[in-house]
């Protein structure tokens, strides 16, 4: 039976800081990663076609400068003429929450671009239309802010690593940093100026934040992952509702604590009480950081969430091969998104296949999703024996209910939306790899079986 315990002595994956020698291999690991990440995403910040979605975000970085009054109308929707009539026009500010805006006007800033003039584009017209009317970014500001996503991605490669290092070992952060860094889906996303590749770091960064508050539980990592949460919130909504059921697993562990009266008790309940508390601080850091909100706080966080509900049913209405009728659909375009042709196995086989002149290889295209399996079952065994609330199972559970919530709120899909989702799917496989490592490494000299392998420790 699943029993709920306060932190456990530090098993596989859980072993202290260690001194600056053992963290060394980790840090060259986790940079060759990233290294990969940018020199293959690098290229595609020229080579990817164009969406139109990315002049909206490209143009909207200009609201980096309303935060000279932060208070006035252009914080509103009602700030902005309605020129052509259109329903996306009068809803600019509850469209998306602003803090990738934010981050790709510092973006451009930095790389001596300026913040944007370009107009707003019209979903309702067509592409020359737009081009006409200047709302398409020039070449030099579009690559500017996809640079921004590349090295988004590259920080979410080094993120990866770390939950896959302290999940099981380093081979398990060198397969999640690689999965997703290889992923055509990335390459596909993190080569765009838009808000998914920051949604996704920030997921991974409350995933490490909910990790150093299982192993410690401290009012200040109770804050941290509420703030890494709430900004998440700010970039996608969906980390607010995460925040929620985290707030509401507390609720459930201090009333077992009420009827059970384990060891430990105050202990856990200290634990409890700070998770309850992590709603309240995500919501506080995703009303700081938008302005949109201060005026009337939960009423236009309603908005905000009716907005999104709406926008799901106009758009599979439009175009009825994005609509996603149930969560089967969610979940059969779930795999042929990550996985199946579409994965990285895939993109082994084909390279096996034809660069190679290898035999057939087409049982790797589902290398990803089995992988992803074989880390659920893990995953669970991990939360039978050991509980919810130990490190490795908070933490990698935080990304697959991030997943999850992605999942079972679809309404329409596209290509980007299911980014988080290989997130979830790249932290599994890092719990098979790794696991299958430290069960085939072999055994220290000696005699007798070695002890649990710790973090970072090297696998054969």
């Amino acid at each position: 039976m699943t029993t709920v315990a306060p932190p456990a002595p530090p098993e596989p994956g859980e072993s202290g800081h260690g001194s600056r020698t053992s963290r060394l291999p980790d840090l060259v690991l986790a940079l060759a990663l990233a290294t990969v990440a940018l020199l293959h995403l690098w290229p595609g910040i020229t080579d990817t076609p164009f969406h139109r979605d990315e002049a909206r975000w490209v143009a909207n970085a200009a609201l980096l400068r309303e935060w000279r009054h932060p208070l006035g109308p252009r914080w509103q929707d009602e700030g902005y003429p309605n020129h052509y009539g259109s329903l996306d026009e009068l809803n600019r500010r509850r469209a998306q929450p602003p803090l990738a805006m934010y981050v790709l006007g510092l973006g451009l800033l930095v790389q001596g671009q300026g913040l944007p003039n370009t107009g707003y584009w019209i979903m309702s017209q067509d592409q020359q239309w737009n081009i006409d009317h200047g709302n398409k970014p020039s070449p030099s500001l579009l690559h500017a802010a996809r640079r921004v996503n590349v090295v988004i991605a590259a920080l979410t490669v080094l993120a990866l690593y770390a939950i896959g290092a302290m999940a099981v070992n380093r081979i398990g952060g060198v397969t999640a940093g690689l999965l997703y860094a290889l992923h055509p889906i990335v390459l596909d996303t993190s080569t765009r100026a838009w808000a998914d590749p920051l949604f996704v770091l920030l997921v991974a960064l409350s995933a490490l934040a909910g990790y150093a508050l299982a192993k410690q539980p401290t009012w200040g990592r109770a804050v941290l992952l509420g703030l890494f949460l709430g900004l998440g919130g700010a970039t996608k909504l969906s980390p607010l509702v995460l925040a929620a059921a985290i707030g509401g697993f507390g609720l459930v562990v201090l009333a077992w604590t009420l009827v059970f009266r384990p060891a430990r008790t105050p202990d856990l309940r200290g634990f409890a009480w700070k998770l309850i508390a992590a709603p309240a601080f995500a919501y506080a850091a995703f009303v700081a950081v938008y302005p949109y909100l201060w005026t009337a706080p939960i009423s236009h966080t309603w908005r905000l969430f009716d907005f999104r509900a709406d926008s799901f049913r106009l758009q599979g209405d439009a175009f009825p091969p994005a609509d996603v009728p149930n969560r089967i659909d969610a979940l059969r375009r779930t795999r042929d998104s990550i996985g199946e042709n579409n994965g990285v196995g895939a993109v082994l086989a084909n390279w096996l296949h034809g660069t190679l002149s290898l035999p057939n290889w087409t049982w790797l295209h589902n290398l990803d999703l089995t992988l992803a399996l074989i880390g659920l079952a893990l995953l669970i065994d991990l939360f039978l024996r050991r509980g919810p609330l130990a490190p490795p199972v908070f933490m990698v559970g935080t990304v697959c209910a991030q997943a999850l919530l992605v999942i079972m709120s679809m309404g329409v899909a596209y290509p980007r939306y299911f980014l988080p989702i290989e997130l979830a799917a790249a932290t599994l496989a890092a719990l098979a790899v790794g696991s299958l490592c430290a069960l085939i490494a072999p055994k220290r000299s000696g005699g007798g079986s070695s002890p649990p392998r710790s973090r970072g420790e090297p696998c054969g």
